[in-house]
């Protein structure tokens, strides 16, 4: 059979893994980055599809086409490739919103600068957190993770079977409320530093009136907060890497939490 033969008579199955796998990698860490073109994501979620329509043989499920419109399997299915990618793209955000606390501490929240990745203003430490988490991201392979979990999605979600249920969204749900919960565990140490550097001041305004605490604080606390979070880098490393870690297990059970139509 050729190629011409063989999409023409698999088109449906094509379409549906195009689908899903354009959905992860538009969404998903590191893939979906802006500094990335868009043909680059579009050519390398079609060879993808390419390989797994051809690896994927047969696929069940077939006999929904007559029962539900094309068009709403697309949706479906990149309904279900966004999940996948948004739940690989929190571990991000967590780290990003640990470094916009930071940078609150210290006293850099309003100093903002483009990042090129997402096109959006982001603090300095933000930006700096984000940029070590990708190159860990990059450094411990779990780019090539991602990809595997992308291949064993079809194995735990059929192309036809797949769908969003109410646990999932649960998940989803849930790990939301992970990036402001891990978030302040991962600057905690840096919220204490600050916390003692701020009462300090107020004290030392209180008995020294006669010093422009404003004036004199906001250096000493840059000052501090810059040494400290330096002192702090390796542990603050040590949190991305438990965080990617935990990655990997949440991926795998966020795939099982979805539904499989009978």
């Amino acid at each position: 059979m050729d190629i011409f033969t063989f999409f023409s008579t698999r088109f449906d199955d094509f379409i549906l893994i195009f689908a899903r796998t354009t959905a992860i990698l538009a969404v998903a860490p590191i893939f979906g980055s802006n500094f990335i073109h868009m043909l680059t994501k579009a050519f390398l979620g079609f060879t993808l599809a390419v390989l797994f329509t051809g690896t994927l043989s047969p696929i069940a499920g077939r006999e929904l086409l007559a029962e539900t419109s094309l068009f709403l399997l697309i949706l479906n299915e990149v309904a279900v490739g966004a999940a996948i990618g948004i739940i690989a793209h929190i571990m991000f955000e967590i780290v990003v919103f640990a470094g916009y606390i930071t940078d609150y501490q210290i006293g850099f929240g309003f100093i903002n600068i483009v990042d090129p990745m997402s096109g959006q203003s982001i603090s300095i430490i933000a930006f700096f957190s984000n940029l070590l988490a990708m190159t860990l991201f990059l450094i411990l392979d779990f780019h090539h993770f991602l990809l595997a979990a992308l291949v064993e999605s079809y194995d735990f979600l059929p192309v036809y079977s797949a769908t969003v249920s109410d646990s999932t969204l649960t998940f989803l749900t849930n790990a939301f409320g992970s990036i402001f919960y891990v978030g302040f565990k991962v600057a905690a140490p840096m919220i204490a530093v600050m916390f003692i550097v701020d009462f300090s001041l107020g004290v030392l305004g209180k008995t020294v009136p006669q010093l422009q605490i404003l004036v004199v604080g906001f250096p000493v606390k840059i000052s501090i907060g810059l040494t400290a979070f330096g002192l702090a880098l390796h542990a603050w490393a040590d949190h991305i890497i438990q965080i990617l870690n935990g990655f990997r297990d949440h991926l795998f059970y966020f795939i099982q939490s979805m539904e499989v139509l009978p």
